[in-house]
This record gives structure tokens, C-alpha cells and sequence, in this order.
């Protein structure tokens, strides 16, 4: 789910929590299909530019491959990640 209203000009963050499936491609041609839960924070400048977020954790389960038999975890490292909000899909 995407929201579209822009929070208030005002440097309070707002936590997020997000979920749902991750499709890698890999550039030998195998594909891995994981199970993604992350959490962090959102929160405009003071200024109209993009608004800033933060990933303050990252986590794959369940990752599976028609190439590899087993199934396995994985977490993100160097957390937590800065990025600029960017819209998403309608």
C-alpha cells in the first residue's frame, strides 16, 4: 500500500514497518524468491525536496531457488541504511 499525501514540512520521523516477496535475479541466471520484513523510519526536510528514510533493519526468510535444494536466512549488514523517498507503483 502506497500513501500519497505528503506529511508536514517538519523534521518528525514516522516509523514504518514493510513486508512482502523479493525477487533477486542474478547475473549467472539464478533467481531467488525470499520472504522480506524491514523497519525503519520516514520523514520530510523542512524544504519541498524528496523525503528521507531510513532502513534500520532487513531481514530475507524463506529464500528459495529452483537452483539450490535448501532453503535459507539472510540479513542486511552496515544497517542502518539512508535513502530519499521515492513514489511508488499506483
Amino acid at each position: 500500500m502506497w500513501e500519497w499525501e505528503r506529511l508536514p514540512f517538519t523534521s518528525a520521523k514516522t516509523q514504518v514497518i514493510t513486508f512482502g516477496n523479493l525477487t533477486l535475479h542474478m547475473s549467472n541466471g539464478i533467481v531467488i524468491e525470499c520472504k522480506k520484513v524491514d523497519a525503519g523510519n520516514i520523514w520530510n526536510v523542512t524544504e519541498a525536496t524528496f523525503g528521507q528514510d531510513n532502513v534500520e533493519v532487513f531481514v530475507n526468510y524463506e529464500c528459495k531457488s529452483e537452483q539450490c535444494a535448501t532453503f535459507f536466512n539472510s540479513r542486511a549488514k552496515s544497517l542502518p541504511w539512508s535513502t530519499e523517498l521515492a513514489a511508488g507503483p499506483v
